[in-house]
């Protein structure tokens, strides 16, 4: 992240235009040229509104478009059924900043989108949304597109998905979890909701969950504690006592970094690099390659599986002619890059080009051929009972739900922070420091208030993955501040399985001293 900010501001001290989208000010809108603050979940709004203004005023590629495009009539055609004032009320981003924007990205060239873990990295319509984004990048100028004219030949060794024994163990699609999703299927993931179905379904008798905690990520938590409490065993393996790992029936504990042996590949199609052991895990710790090479040999699959650490990383490395001894030294196993020529074709579609609209993705993925405007629109709107509208935000003293015992890391951050504006603390008669209680039609959390003016006074944003170690009893107390009880895990995109996380109506009001029930925290 601090790798990340210090390049955007050596862009920036170049001469680059900076423009942050998000609905809270993050570290590098101090160097933006201007700061847009959507509507929670209308990302993909904005991308329409931003695709009009460039096809209106002629701002995209012609050439390209022409020649390496397929169905751009349809998208051309497409923009008219919709105004930039639907975009601007759907948005809530005033028409002169939409404008600015596309101007800016389609005259600036080349330009680049980075992406958060916001819409188009979750939600109920993030397949069809990063498709949008990719036909924004694509029409302006094939410039913007990542890796643009580079043939790239990735690091050979075996891949995850080689490991899955497809081959000698075949899978029946019909009875997969993430049957109906079938992007899901063939990237071999199954959805956060398809799993809490298929255990109350009683599809489901035994899980082992590594390096995760799904109680406190996963959307419609109290729906997640009842399946887990129907399972026959319920296994953690995990660095950390998590409440996951808290009610779970076995907690094994994994070895960390560099305590074990391992090789890592942080993108998963990046280069491959080596993590050398230096120090013996503590107690019974081990890694969680051997945890699940254990565990197939004492199924009666040890054909199919490793003694140790170093013997499995030699299996994974064997294609590369590399040993681990050889990869320690080494230290990273990259790719190439050359440039490629026209005549070897840009895209890898049946048609050759960058397909707009897609046929192939209605069959393969049962969405629909081109993304659509009436599919971007937020689904929840707020009500007289529930007038505000949630989003969410990670703290970067912490890791997803890691380290809330680490008393370094709380002394930074020591309680789940809420921010509204200034408007909405008055209306409720809290001030800063304040517990209040968040609820949702789903249940209620509780957190502390954080006045922000620069919120918007529409929404509110709540701190994601908080329980509280400092009490143990009820899992860490799981459900207290955790925001996924305040979120269902329905309805779900059909592609990905996806389910929206943000933008769901609620309200505020202050808690009572004798609610809160926490012991201080020391």
């Amino acid at each position: 992240m601090a790798a990340r900010r210090e390049r955007i501001k050596r862009l920036v001290k170049n001469g680059a235009k900076l423009v942050v989208i998000d609905p809270r000010r993050i570290g590098v809108t101090k160097m933006a040229d201007f700061w847009i603050k959507p509507r929670p979940t209308s990302d993909y709004a904005l991308v329409f509104g931003l695709l009009k203004v460039i096809i209106d005023e002629g701002l995209y590629d012609k050439d390209f478009v022409d020649k390496w495009t397929v169905g751009f009539d349809r998208l051309r055609e497409h923009v008219t059924t919709f105004t930039l004032a639907d975009v601007e009320n759907v948005t809530w981003i005033p028409r002169q900043q939409i404008e600015q924007l596309a101007r800016w990205y389609s005259e600036l060239v080349p330009s680049t989108v980075q992406m958060g873990m916001g819409s188009f990295g979750q939600g109920a319509r993030s397949f069809q949304g990063q498709r949008l984004l990719d036909i924004l990048q694509a029409v302006v100028s094939p410039l913007n597109l990542p890796g643009w004219g580079i043939s790239a030949t990735h690091p050979n060794y075996v891949r995850a998905r080689q490991m899955y024994l497809l081959d000698k163990f075949s899978r029946n699609v019909e009875t997969n979890l993430a049957g109906k999703h079938k992007y899901a299927v063939r990237a071999a993931y199954i959805p956060d909701q398809a799993l809490i179905n298929g255990i109350l379904d009683d599809k489901i008798k035994a899980v082992l969950f590594t390096q995760c905690d799904p109680l406190m990520s996963a959307p419609n938590s109290r729906k997640t504690y009842n399946a887990f409490m129907k399972l026959d065993l319920l296994v953690s393996a995990n660095i950390f006592m998590v409440p996951t790992a808290a009610m779970a029936d076995i907690v094994l504990p994994v070895a960390t970094t560099n305590e074990c042996d391992t090789i890592a590949c942080f993108t998963g199609t990046g280069p491959l690099r080596a993590i050398p052991k230096i120090i013996d895990p503590p107690g019974e710790a081990r890694s969680d390659v051997m945890i699940l090479n254990d565990l197939g040999k004492r199924l009666g699959l040890g054909e199919y599986f490793f003694d140790s650490d170093v013997e499995t990383m030699n299996y994974v490395l064997g294609p590369s002619g590399l040993s681990w001894e050889d990869m320690k030294k080494k230290r990273m196993l990259a790719g190439t890059f050359d440039k490629k020529g026209e005549e070897s074709g840009f895209f890898t579609t049946s048609s050759g080009k960058a397909e707009i609209y897609s046929e192939r993705a209605m069959e393969t993925y049962g969405c629909s051929p081109m993304p659509l405007w009436e599919e971007v629109i937020p689904r929840w709107q707020p009500s007289k009972e529930y007038p505000l509208l949630m989003t969410s935000y990670m703290d970067e003293e912490f890791h997803l739900t890691k380290y809330k015992h680490v008393k370094s890391m709380r002394k930074r951050k020591t309680y789940p922070l809420v921010r509204v504006n200034p408007e909405i603390a008055k209306s409720i008669g809290a001030v800063d420091g304040d517990w209040v209680w968040v609820e949702s039609n789903m249940g209620r959390i509780m957190q502390k208030l954080a006045i922000d003016p620069e919120i918007d006074s529409r929404i509110i944003l709540c701190n994601f993955g908080w329980y509280f170690p400092e009490d143990p009893s009820n899992a860490d107390q799981w459900d207290k501040a955790n925001i996924n009880i305040l979120i269902p895990d329905e309805p779900v995109e059909r592609a990905s399985g996806g389910a929206d996380t943000r933008g769901y109506p609620c309200r505020v009001y202050k808690a009572e001293p004798s609610e809160v029930g926490l012991p201080a925290y020391v």
